[in-house]
């Protein structure tokens, strides 16, 4: 995946329309954007594999420069700046950017008006503009947060959604919220409880999945929808979901966070037991988890394997590095290169640990960061697959983006506990 440098029949013919009638031509091209939607995607001759990429942003106010940020480019670095730069015809106010893509990837982007280009910016996010001729977004409308809305495309030979689709006519759970309070978290936890469609307290107790990041999975990753597809075409069993909200301090939290993990391990599932039908049988509890939380995720399981049999990590975060700070029982994230790059602090802590009655299901996309996530990531597959432990792997084609983590959710489910196992 690349900028392509050259221009496309339609920015050719466009220019040369802008040249000849600049009002006309950008208040035709502006109406057909509208009714076209973007990106605009073009097949490339003698390359099915492929497909070029044209975004489009028509700004409407002065501009200097128009950055994107996507999976399908590399990280911004000082030295690739202009790979990242929309570029403007002519003198108008449209910006473009081609590229080229494979056919059968998902990816999202975002644009960033009158950019500083520096590589680090904290204030980058306060100026994101969502592509408003994209009508494909996800939403994150997060408790106490504001609304943002983040433009995808789903190429044409990319994979369909079937376990995220919610069907009409099949049986549905049911969800209810609790606030729960603990010894570790300072205010009342939101967490969310999903039961199979004819729940019984007095069937055999449910086999459990407790997820981190819960309202993302809830209401952008659609694993509601998920669970009542997989339990209705009897894939797995019918199970218990604990959805725990994140607050603004997720990255203190799900950064192997001791006091984070006892509190779920020790104090929230056994509060849940008294409410619900749980089984206390490991193998029949999963701990999940996606970027943070899917390297939170591996760490309970080393660290509460009595509580949690399986581990499902979706784009775990494996180029964390614990940091000893003044504060105790708090630790930092660092992602400064290493001496050693495939030196990975949780596949160190692995190998320090008797093997545990564990199974592992871990995905992460072609389009991730290959040095700090799928590097990573394979060195902890490898260092568990090395010690005898059963782990499922996968590659989904996208990058560290909401797009396939709701589908590949139900791959893994289906392949801890799935019919097929019993």
């Amino acid at each position: 995946m690349s900028k392509y440098n050259l221009e496309t029949e339609l920015i050719k013919r466009l220019k040369l329309n802008i040249q000849n009638d600049k009002e006309k031509t950008l208040n035709e091209f502006l109406e057909f954007l509208k009714e076209k939607e973007t990106p605009i995607i073009e097949s490339i001759h003698d390359d099915p594999d492929n497909s070029l990429v044209t975004i489009f942003y028509f700004a409407e106010e002065p501009t200097d420069n128009v950055l994107i940020m996507t999976p399908i480019l590399p990280a911004l670095t000082d030295e690739n700046v202009e790979e990242h730069l929309l570029e403007r015809i002519n003198d108008t106010n449209l910006w473009y950017g081609t590229y080229k893509i494979r056919s059968d990837v998902k990816f999202s982007y975002n644009l960033f008006p009158n950019d500083s280009l520096l590589t680090c910016c904290e204030e980058r996010c306060k100026n994101m503009r969502a592509d408003r001729f994209n009508k494909n977004k996800l939403i994150f409308n997060r408790p106490g947060s504001c609304k943002v809305e983040i433009p995808y495309v789903n190429m044409p030979k990319s994979d369909k959604n079937f376990w995220t689709e919610e069907r009409n006519n099949i049986p549905k759970g049911t969800i209810i919220k609790y606030e729960f309070e603990s010894s570790y978290f300072i205010e009342p936890r939101v967490i969310n409880v999903y039961t199979p469609f004819n729940y019984s307290n007095d069937s055999s107790p449910y086999g459990f999945i407790t997820l981190t990041d819960g309202h993302d999975y809830i209401n952008v990753l659609k694993a509601e929808q998920v669970l009542n597809n997989l339990i209705y075409d009897k894939k797995i069993p019918p199970i218990v979901a604990i959805f725990i909200d994140s607050t603004d301090k997720r990255s203190e939290e799900l950064s192997c966070n001791d006091l984070f993990c006892n509190s779920v391990a020790n104090e929230m599932i056994p509060w849940l037991r008294k409410k619900y039908n749980l089984s206390d049988d490991p193998k029949k509890a999963i701990i999940s988890g996606l970027s943070l939380g899917g390297l939170t995720a591996t760490y309970m399981g080393l660290k509460h394997s009595d509580v949690f049999g399986n581990v499902l990590c979706q784009s775990g975060s494996f180029w964390y590095k614990r940091v000893n700070t003044n504060e105790k029982n708090k630790y930092q994230v660092e992602s400064k290169k290493r001496d050693n790059e495939l030196d990975c602090w949780i596949s160190e802590q692995i190998k320090l640990i008797p093997k545990l009655p564990l199974k592992f299901y871990m995905n992460i996309g072609v389009l991730e960061n290959k040095k700090t996530m799928i590097n990573n990531s394979l060195n902890v597959k490898e260092t568990l697959e090395s010690l005898g432990y059963h782990v499922d792997f996968e590659f989904f084609k996208s990058g560290h983006d909401y797009l396939s983590w709701g589908e590949k959710l139900a791959s893994g489910l289906i392949s801890l506990i799935g019919h097929q196992n019993d």
